[in-house]
């Protein structure tokens, strides 16, 4: 899940678990969340079983700019794709946007 910033906003992030919140400027990775583990391949996670709350959550905040943009990472893709070619694959695609975009229904 990704979306395009077209004003200036403070961003405030709460993140729990093993996935990411990417903010980007182009290319450039402006901020990425860490990920959360009790231990490797097991993270923390918010469940009906688990003693882990909202208050576990880390909290970011970041100043976007027209332009930059936000990525929701799923660990699946960035234990797999390095983070640095996931944000140059989505520059590509906000930049396709911007271009196929039209006035005309």
């Amino acid at each position: 899940c990704s979306d395009e910033i077209h004003d200036h906003v403070d961003l405030h992030i709460a993140n729990v678990g093993d996935c990411s919140v990417i903010t980007a400027s182009g290319t450039k990775v402006l901020l990425q969340t860490k990920p959360q583990q009790h231990r490797f391949n097991f993270p923390v996670q918010l469940g009906t079983f688990s003693e882990t709350t909202a208050r576990s959550a880390d909290r970011e905040r970041v100043a976007l700019r027209s332009g930059d943009w936000i990525m929701l990472a799923t660990d699946g893709l960035l234990d797999n794709v390095r983070v640095e070619e996931v944000v140059e694959i989505a520059a590509r695609g906000v930049e396709l946007s911007s271009v196929l975009r039209t006035d005309s229904c």
